[in-house]
């Protein structure tokens, strides 16, 4: 994997394309791997069973079992957020010589919205599980 982002983003990097670093942050950091980017891959492989209508219909058996793993990955990935944070590995540090450093408002500013979005994001889905279990599908 190294070799294949080394061949691909930092060996050809121009300044026209995504910075390396935003592409390899994450290398050597495995909790926020498995808690943010691993979920990541899942949650967006569950999206077409929970959103289209014919797939819920007629799959009702896989939009549930993705629907829990739905589920999982985003309280997951919201744990993989707050150790970013932790770790001060967000986006702002990606683009030093594009733009000027943030100053401590702008952070607490940054991390706080992060921090309520990440809550509304988790609460929104286990609001949508409840409904669900509670029959009450049309909320769901």
């Amino acid at each position: 994997h190294d070799h294949i982002v080394n061949e691909a983003f930092i060996k050809t990097y121009d300044g026209t394309q995504v910075p390396p670093g935003t592409v390899t942050k994450y290398a050597g950091h495995s909790l926020i791997q498995f808690t943010h980017i691993l979920p990541g891959a899942i949650w967006a492989g569950a999206i077409p069973f929970q959103l289209h209508p014919t797939m819920r219909q007629t799959y009702r058996k896989v939009h549930r079992v993705s629907g829990y793993a739905f589920l999982t990955s985003s309280i997951l990935m919201a744990i993989g957020i707050l150790v970013i944070l932790a770790r001060d590995l967000t986006f702002h540090n990606d683009y030093p010589s594009h733009i000027p450093p943030a100053d401590d408002a702008e952070l607490l500013q940054m991390k706080t919205s992060i921090t309520v979005l990440t809550g509304w994001f988790v609460y929104t889905a286990l609001a949508a599980v409840v409904k669900a279990r509670t029959k009450d599908f049309e909320a769901h």
